[in-house]
């Protein structure tokens, strides 16, 4: 029988109230979903009695929270042999899986960050959940020094001195059982002296460039990548004993980063570019690819259109593909190799390419208001990032975050990704970045360099339990997007334009199928293995080539997964997490009253994440230590200066669960014990501005 005044209070969760059949379907016959209520204004923090913010809540070489325990049975890392891929997951030699909640550390933070800070730095990273680590721009110009020896004169021989924190940061990651994935190219600027065929039209009497887009055609600069790549990953570590390429704890290797044909630079050997020499070795290319591929050059020459044009660029693709990771290969790598990326609004149109890989990535940066967005109107993080997911492959994000600094909401993201991600079954998330400028002072305020920000960093620990624990479970049912051979390939099919993309993403799995053998030969293989992956008769299956489906009912403000875990109400820019482990209310909670399973929030600060997670694998109510960790705005005090600083949150949360436990503070130097109430099961904890850290436990 349902209860009537369960299905009344669920009502609250929409703007419009959606009819009772949706409600019940909600209610799914448990009682243990979520409400929302407004507080009456007398239960509302008066605007003059509102708390100052205060400085300092984080710490930048050092985390008073620790949950290493995550990475202990990794330590050292790589103990479980080499990973690969099994169908759309991630697995060790051993049979092992495994999920990465990751972050990049990248440019000066890798060659300018001291050996003493290095160490306590990869313990830090490891007390705050992570167990991936991608080094990213070790080749960029702007980053001096980078892994060249003379950047500026030549990029033919690389820098001793940079190897050797390289090394020291993959030994210390490695000793706190973190994973590494490397870069081979980035941002290297080949110069005039680096022996590059005709490099003088593409440079422009510039004394270097990046060539992007002619790697794929000039096989000079392909000569210049395979000599790097061999001498890069040969290179024995003195500490590990052990060369790049025969270390288990470099668990992936990507090819090249944001250099694709399909949709940035397939325009860079036009004849507009007056490239000439280039010019001519395209259109020798397109012609001999077109007639093996049936499709007319006078068409698939025409880089920036969709069609045949790109048919012929994914061709082009693969073959460059194919030649440097059969390089790779040849040298003894045994890691798991991407390569290349989605990125910067790609189509579907380009990700056949990306199948030669053994994980498909994808990049994806939100905006201010995320959890306000409308997926029927408007594409965000989450919906990119899903666009990528191409069936029975696995799926990794190296670069997330939210822009431009400071976005007010940024704390947000952390627990909505991970809770969306392990909706989906995304394998790897990686945060851009933990750290860009040297990891010695407590720096300033950056977008890629969030180590110092508390409105990020306090919610790793809570993200990393969420994800790696697997507290949220994967949606029962599983769309597969099969479209027509001349829609995939003849319009920009993107989240921008599907409804169906947008929609679907926090609600069940999104799988995009490629059927697309006939087009692209070399494209059989993935497809016999996509075929085999599922059963189109099973009743969680479905196949749709409707791009244009709402999956939301039109009577509602408010997008909830399958699995009734997770919700978003955009109208009111709440999002929740409602499971035995993990127990979350984020975004816009202020001035609400929230009900959980075993947990309620009645908070006055207008914007937090309150997260209440068991942290021993027990239900919450069972739990022997339970974690709350909190977060609300933060900014530097002048721009982008240091310190941060915090606003305090303000009220009242609930939790049923053992009797007999204490609650602390967790600061750096001790376990701060707080008062606390425990009533009829339920502790009822009190939030003030007294309460300096992000972090809290009952135990």
């Amino acid at each position: 029988m349902k209860n009537p005044i369960l299905l009344a209070l669920i009502f609250i969760l929409f703007t419009h109230p959606p009819s009772v059949a949706a409600a019940e379907q909600f209610v799914g016959g448990k009682g243990d979903f979520p409400s929302i209520n407004t507080l009456p204004p007398t239960a509302q923090t008066p605007k003059a009695s509102r708390p100052k913010w205060y400085k300092n809540q984080l710490r930048w070489n050092s985390s008073p929270i620790d949950i290493s325990f995550l990475n202990s049975p990794n330590i050292p890392a790589g103990k479980h042999g080499f990973l690969s891929s099994a169908g759309d997951s991630l697995v060790f030699k051993d049979g092992t899986p495994v999920k990465f909640w990751g972050a990049n550390i990248q440019a000066h933070t890798l060659f300018r960050t001291s050996d003493s800070n290095i160490k306590k730095q990869a313990k830090r990273i490891s007390r705050l959940g992570f167990n991936l680590i991608r080094f990213h721009h070790h080749d960029s110009k702007w980053v001096k020094p980078n892994i060249f020896k003379h950047a500026d004169h030549s990029t033919l021989s690389l820098n001793a001195e940079s190897f050797k924190k390289l090394d020291w940061w993959i030994k210390c990651l490695k000793e706190e059982g973190i994973y590494i994935w490397l870069d081979l190219q980035v941002g290297r600027h080949y110069t005039q002296n680096d022996g590059i065929d005709n490099f003088a039209e593409i440079a422009k009497k510039k004394p270097s460039h990046q060539l992007r887009g002619f790697n794929y055609y000039n096989k000079s600069i392909q000569q210049r990548m395979m000599g790097f790549n061999t001498t890069y990953l040969s290179h024995v570590n003195p500490f590990t004993k052990l060369a790049y390429k025969d270390d288990p704890a470099i668990v992936s290797i990507l090819l090249i980063n944001e250099n694709d044909l399909t949709h940035h630079f397939g325009n860079a050997l036009l004849p507009d570019k007056k490239t000439p020499n280039h010019n001519k070795l395209y259109n020798t290319d397109v012609n001999l690819a077109s007639k093996r591929l049936g499709l007319d050059p006078k068409k698939a020459w025409r880089a920036w259109e969709y069609g045949a044009p790109k048919i012929y660029l994914n061709d082009a693709e693969h073959r460059y593909n194919q030649k440097m990771l059969n390089h790779l290969r040849g040298i003894g790598l045994k890691n798991t190799l991407v390569t290349g990326s989605s990125w910067g609004h790609m189509s579907l149109a380009s990700l056949p390419s990306l199948t030669n890989g053994d994980i498909i990535d994808v990049h994806s940066y939100g905006r201010k208001g995320e959890l306000s967005f409308n997926p029927r109107h408007k594409a965000g993080l989450l919906s990119w990032i899903g666009a990528a997911q191409v069936t029975n492959k696995p799926l990794s994000v190296t670069e997330w975050n939210v822009e431009k600094f400071p976005v007010v909401d940024r704390f947000t993201i952390p627990v909505w990704l991970a809770s969306v991600a392990s909706l989906q079954g995304w394998d790897s998330l990686m945060l851009y970045g933990y750290g860009q400028s040297p990891l010695n002072t407590a720096g300033k305020g950056h977008n890629y360099s969030t180590y110092n920000d508390p409105a990020l960093m306090a919610m790793m620990p809570a993200s990393a339990l969420l994800y790696r624990q697997q507290h949220v479970s994967e949606a029962k049912n599983t769309f597969h997007i099969r479209l027509q051979k001349n829609t995939f390939f003849g319009k920009p099919i993107n989240p921008s334009t599907s409804k169906t993309l947008r929609t679907l993403v926090e609600k069940s799995k999104i799988n995009i199928d490629l059927p697309y053998g006939s087009s692209l030969p070399w494209l059989k293989e993935y497809e016999q293995g996509m075929e085999a992956s599922y059963n189109k008769q099973s009743s969680s299956q479905h196949v749709i080539s409707d791009l244009d489906i709402d999956f939301i009912p039109s009577e509602q403000n408010i997008v909830i997964s399958d699995t009734n875990e997770l919700s978003r109400d955009w109208g009111n820019g709440i999002h929740l997490v409602n499971t035995e482990k993990s127990q979350i209310a984020s975004g816009k909670i202020g001035g609400q009253l929230i009900t959980l399973k075993d947990t309620s929030f009645s908070i006055n600060t207008e914007q937090a994440v309150i997260a209440i997670q068991s942290i021993d694998d027990l239900s919450l109510d069972q739990s022997n230590k339970i974690l709350i960790s909190k977060v609300a705005r933060s900014s530097p005090t002048k721009q982008k200066s240091f310190p941060f600083i915090s606003e305090p949150i303000i009220g009242k949360i609930t939790i049923r669960a053992k009797a007999g436990l204490r609650l602390f503070e967790i600061t750096d130097s001790h376990h701060n014990p707080l008062k606390t109430y425990y009533i009829k099961n339920e502790y009822t904890i009190t939030l003030n501005e007294k309460i300096i850290s992000p972090w809290l436990i009952l135990k």
